[in-house]
């Protein structure tokens, strides 16, 4: 049996009539059929069965009447043409008829089945528009409940969540979950919804109450989810509005953060963190202050990094305070740093041998930035007519390409004023202490310090230096003629005998300058000790006794004199103390006779 695009064809789906009047013939005469499955039959109630000749059209037949569940029934009047087995029939009745449709579209499939396209046919529907009759409904379902819209969804919540997939990628899950009131009569579940009072946007059909989508990105969403019945009507919308953040929250702050002391270093450990864009692709961040009180990221150096999924770090141990925070997959960090401070901690002595301070002159090599009230400034456009004298510190700043530049120029440089000489090739400890801050336009200046980061977006504890960063760096050298590329300075060893710094600043608004108040580096060395044993001889020379160390210290030492024996009234005195030795006088007794003695010595210096 074939159909063709245009004819109507008539369908009785149990699933939306509520009863099941369809099937195929097992038999037939002239006057009666035997159906494949039982019918429970009314006697005060008309049944008509439809059949299908076998040219494809449509024989309708009244049934004599009877009752009870039963596959055999008799016609009224003889069939036309007696239908052969398997084929299909219908029973209509008064209160229940099949659905009406008409072909649109037949293809054949690849297996030999066919595809019919239909769409709903209302042959009330001439009259209507013709004669303007009102439409005549069809009595397509026995289920009272389906021919009523389903009833509107209840408490929708909105909740989004950070998962992984199996190749260990984080994304973000927004969940949607509602109620449904009793006999509600949805079968599915229509999830819509929109941005900034755009224009509604379909999610998906969920077939429970609770739907997923993946990855959207921050912004102020609408969601609504309506209910859908069996024949297609629907509720009212359940509407929630709320604010996704997907995965530009920044990560939670560091806890559980402890220290312990192992010899020259130190062990920092942590709790692991609970955001999924941490432990997969994020960092967990360490920076060092010498501060032990009122230490700030902005004004602290990085002194490593692990992975996001760490819970601990050796670092060189460094008196002061070490900062640390969680960063994820994309450069958030938290907005508070976890401080824990060495304090109580057993050090090992160190000495810092030089120390360069650059603030408030600043007196080195500036690059599109410049000195104004005993701060360090990016220049913007009103400083080339009111900073004069700052463009031969600066070369290259007044040009064709930016001298119409507005705002301020989004990087800038500056050099030391001296290059550090250790004075022999040395292994010691590089730091170094930055405190910068944020001016916009010409507002007066105030204090935005505190807790810098160098990711756009975030800068934590509410004030604006997110605006840019700034970064010191240094390059070392054995001879002073050939130096290494310039690298970010972490704190930690370094092997050379010059060591030149610069600071490297960029700011990410053309409204915003940075402003550095404090600049310094320092170079730290551990103690040394050296100690010795001699027989010293009597001698009246003021200036007693002259001792050489085996090494020669870098700075001058401590030195701490033993006399043995050493008798009442006898006192020892040291002088002439320098890198190479000391002199040692033994302030002999009248009491005693004057002899050799035993000097056992102890020096401690870098």
């Amino acid at each position: 049996m074939l159909v063709n695009p245009g004819e109507i064809i008539a369908i009785q789906n149990p699933h939306e009539s509520g009863e099941t009047l369809s099937g195929r013939l097992a038999n037939s005469t002239s006057s009666t059929a035997t159906l494949d499955r039982e019918i429970d039959f009314n006697s005060t109630i008309d049944y008509d069965l439809m059949t299908v000749r076998s040219d494809g059209t449509l024989q309708t037949n009244r049934l004599a009447r009877t009752s009870g569940s039963k596959n055999q029934v008799t016609l009224l009047e003889p069939f036309t043409e007696i239908p052969a087995p398997q084929t299909p029939w219908i029973i209509s009745k008064p209160s229940l008829v099949p659905e009406l449709f008409q072909v649109v579209r037949v293809s054949e499939n690849e297996d030999k089945t066919f595809t019919i396209e239909a769409v709903n046919y209302d042959p009330s529907k001439y009259s209507f528009i013709e004669r303007s009759q009102p439409l005549v409904e069809r009595p397509v379902s026995s289920i009272v409940q389906l021919l009523e819209a389903p009833l509107t969804p209840i408490d929708l919540e909105v909740s989004e969540s950070l998962l992984t997939d199996l190749n260990s990628t984080v994304f973000v899950k927004t969940q949607l979950v509602w109620g449904v009131p009793v006999n509600s009569r949805a079968t599915s579940y229509r999830v819509e919804y929109r941005t900034n009072g755009g224009d509604w946007i379909f999610a998906g059909t969920a077939l429970s109450t609770s739907f997923d989508l993946r990855d959207l990105p921050q912004n102020s969403y609408e969601f609504r989810v309506c209910s859908v019945s069996a024949t297609g009507k629907y509720s009212d919308f359940a509407y929630r509005s709320t604010q996704l953040n997907g995965l530009s929250e920044p990560p939670a702050s560091v806890g559980g953060l402890s220290i312990s002391a192992l010899q020259n270093q130190v062990r920092l450990t942590w709790n692991l963190s609970s955001d999924l864009d941490v432990k997969f692709g994020g960092q967990v961040k360490i920076r060092h202050s010498p501060k032990l009180v009122g230490a700030s990221w902005s004004s602290s150096i990085e002194v490593g990094s692990q992975p996001g999924s760490s819970t601990s770090a050796i670092l060189p141990l460094l008196d002061g305070t070490y900062l640390v925070k969680f960063a994820d997959s994309g450069g958030r960090e938290s907005q508070n740093a976890t401080m824990i401070s060495t304090a109580g901690l057993a050090l090992a002595q160190r000495n810092i041998i030089a120390s360069m301070v650059e603030n408030p002159s600043f007196l080195g090599v500036k690059q599109n930035c410049l000195m104004e009230d005993n701060l360090l400034k990016m220049i913007q456009a009103s400083d080339f007519v009111a900073a004069s004298g700052t463009f031969t510190q600066a070369p290259g700043l007044f040009t064709e390409l930016n001298r119409d530049l507005i705002g301020v120029i989004p990087q800038a440089s500056y050099q030391f004023a001296t290059v550090f000489d250790a004075g022999k090739i040395t292994n010691a400890r590089i730091g170094g202490e930055l405190e910068i801050f944020s001016q916009f336009g010409n507002e007066s200046f105030t204090l935005r310090k505190g807790t810098f980061l160098d990711q756009v977006g975030y800068f934590a504890g509410g004030d604006d230096s997110s605006q840019g960063s700034a970064r010191i760096q240094v390059a070392t050298s054995i001879d002073g003629v050939s130096y290494t590329n310039w690298r970010d300075l972490q704190i930690g060893e370094f092997h050379f005998r010059y060591a030149k710094f610069r600071l490297q600043m960029e700011s990410y608004s053309l409204t915003a300058r940075i402003v550095v108040s404090q600049l310094k580096t320092y170079v730290d060395v551990e103690d040394r000790e050296q100690r010795g044993q001699l027989t010293i001889p009597y001698t009246t020379n003021l200036n007693g006794t002259r001792v050489n160390f085996p090494e020669t210290f870098f700075g001058i030492p401590e030195v701490q004199p033993i006399i043995t024996p050493l008798f009442d009234g006898e006192t020892v005195s040291v002088s002439s103390i320098d890198k190479l030795g000391f002199n040692v006088k033994v302030n002999y007794s009248t009491q005693v006779p004057a002899s050799a003695r035993t000097l056992t010595w102890f020096a401690k210096s870098y």
